[in-house]
């Protein structure tokens, strides 16, 4: 016991409560997520006490010699938990977990049913037929309601006086989907069902009455598991980002950090192959890439050639080299390519702004926010995920000078995605500035290297049947269609908080990412409205990654500056 206390002082308070908190949420998660089915039991309550006390202990001795390496500089220790914490909570709505319906009792809606009965005529008594509560394995009968006083109970039966309305009750927790069943009485009957809020009245007759509860998730829970989520990710990012910065050395950091890309680019790829276009319609997928090989696919898919071929290459190597599935692993190969393409072309390109190491990744951890929700029918999207790589590669063209290649680069990104387009008018100066002739003349030579192959394929494929989506053509219908549909929440879950709290700082960006906001944003939403579903969030990539993410790390760097945090205590460099 005397060590125990020794242990518990040397952690400290703030730091013992910090890791209960952390380790307590852990357990909630793993709970709620694998063992709710599993029911209550001493053994299984004391594992959970003794999980976290275990996991508040160890959190709480990483955390005291995290401590240390700050020179036990108590204040900025405390002031990088909170900034790791805030960058979590920032990070929620690219991360909000599905919700589901609990299978633990305690975190159960509970519901109230309330049954009125009376004769249409007049009878004499009325024999209780039958009435079932039915949920998941769970079969409730009318012994288990409680009745009204009319009700006459006869050998274990249950007979309704004459011209009154009998009345059955019932208090419990419910499955998320419940069924009430009422059995005929052999007369014609009203019956009323007043089942939490909602009221139904009906005729018993010689059919029996059913009614359907579908329970949502209590609110209350899903918080919890919210808060207890962003309170394990800010806790873990410290503990991480501290690593990296105070126990890596400097030598190895950038291996670190090429690891980290690494990761985050297996998990998006791994999460875009659960989602449901690819797992349950992967066959479909197929044959939309061989519809556009054939030429036998639709405007505009049938344009975007390049993504296609580039896929078939891959598959042909997989076949070559005599790995099955062949058409599957060919498409795997080509999004991890992909996206370890666009975090590693993001990180340049953040650091060319003049972003620190440890502000590019956390726009990078933001970046995988926004991979993670662009999978709404999207299928594979090849073309798309090349288009923000094309993006990307001529942001760093301007930014290192190295402009003249990108006329070179428009063939491929014509190619790939007509929306590859707007890149040419990116090189051009912020409006208000004079235009430099050589970079008007390399703006030029880009435009017509883009339209040249655009063209020529219209040619090539000409009278291509234009994709209607869901019966709404390109224009007003589409724009229409696209602000009665349900898209807030898709939307809110890509974007997030980025781009509100990016454009408060509008006066403090860089007039590079001015002219690309300038350039880019305005004509890339209205087109998007008026020919293209935006629940497709994947189609809003280009401008989160290339202007709203830099532009939101400009108030990430301004909390910092706030805080007072030097670089070194928050990781890999000054700011």
């Amino acid at each position: 016991m005397k060590h125990n206390g020794n242990l518990l002082r040397k952690i400290g308070f703030v730091d013992l409560t910090l890791s209960l908190l952390s380790s307590s949420s852990l357990f909630f998660l793993i709970y709620t997520r694998y063992l709710q089915s599993f029911g209550y039991s001493l053994k299984r309550l004391a594992f959970g006490i003794l999980f976290v006390v275990s996991f508040s202990l160890f959190f709480g001795m990483i955390a005291k010699l995290i401590l240390r390496k700050y020179s036990n500089n108590k204040q900025a220790y405390y002031k990088s938990i909170g900034f790791w914490m805030l960058i979590s909570l920032l990070l929620v709505p690219h991360f909000l977990p599905i919700p589901h319906y609990p299978t633990a009792d305690v975190f159960r809606h509970t519901s109230n049913i309330q049954i009125k009965i009376n004769a249409v005529d007049d009878v004499n008594l009325i024999q209780l037929k039958g009435v079932w509560l039915e949920f998941e394995d769970t079969k409730i009968s009318s012994s288990d309601f409680n009745l009204s006083e009319n009700w006459i109970d006869s050998s274990e039966k249950k007979f309704l006086k004459p011209n009154t309305v009998g009345q059955l009750y019932w208090h419990g927790k419910i499955g998320e989907s419940a069924k009430l069943l009422i059995y005929p009485m052999g007369v014609k009957m009203n019956v009323t069902v007043v089942w939490d809020d909602r009221e139904e009245k009906s005729i018993l007759t010689d059919k029996t009455l059913i009614f359907q509860k579908k329970s949502t998730t209590p609110v209350w829970y899903y918080v919890l598991i919210v808060a207890a989520q962003s309170l394990i990710w800010g806790f873990l990012a410290f503990v991480f980002f501290s690593f990296l910065s105070l126990f890596v050395p400097v030598k190895w950091q950038s291996s670190f950090i090429a690891f980290f890309l690494l990761f985050l680019a297996l998990f998006t790829v791994y999460e875009h192959f659960q989602s449901p276009d690819i797992t349950d319609k992967f066959d479909l997928q197929i044959s939309y890439h061989e519809n556009v090989l054939s030429g036998n696919s639709t405007n505009p898919w049938q344009y975007r050639l390049f993504s296609e071929w580039i896929v078939e290459s891959a598959v042909r190597l997989v076949s070559f080299l005599r790995i099955d599935p062949n058409y599957y692993l060919g498409f795997v190969f080509v999004r991890i390519i992909q996206n370890l393409l666009i975090y590693f072309l993001a990180y340049f390109y953040y650091r060319k702004l003049g972003y620190s190491k440890i502000l590019t990744l956390v726009g990078l951890l933001f970046i995988t926010g926004a991979l993670l929700n662009s999978f709404h029918k999207s299928g594979f999207s090849i073309n798309t995920y090349f288009d923000v790589i094309f993006y990307l590669s001529a942001a760093l063209l301007v930014l290192t000078h190295s402009m003249n290649i990108l006329p070179f680069l428009m063939i491929f990104a014509s190619l790939n995605r007509e929306t590859s387009g707007l890149i040419p008018f990116l090189i051009i100066v912020f409006p208000g500035r004079k235009i430099e002739k050589p970079i008007l003349k390399v703006a030029i030579l880009a435009l017509v290297f883009w339209v040249v192959p655009f063209v020529a394929l219209r040619i090539i494929y000409p009278d291509i049947a234009l994709f209607i989506p869901y019966g709404h053509p390109p224009g007003i219908s589409l724009f229409q269609y696209n602000f009665s549909s349900e898209w807030s929440g898709l939307l809110f879950r890509f974007f997030g908080f980025v781009p509100i709290l990016g454009l408060l700082f509008f006066s403090f960006w860089p007039d590079l990412l001015k002219r690309f906001f300038v350039m880019l944003v305005p004509v890339w939403i209205t087109i998007h409205l008026f020919a293209s579903v935006i629940s497709e969030t994947r189609l809003f990539l280009v401008p989160q990654i290339l202007v709203f993410i830099p532009a939101f790390l400009i108030f990430v760097q301004y909390i910092l500056k706030r805080l007072e945090i030097e670089g070194f205590h928050l990781g890999l460099g000054e700011l």
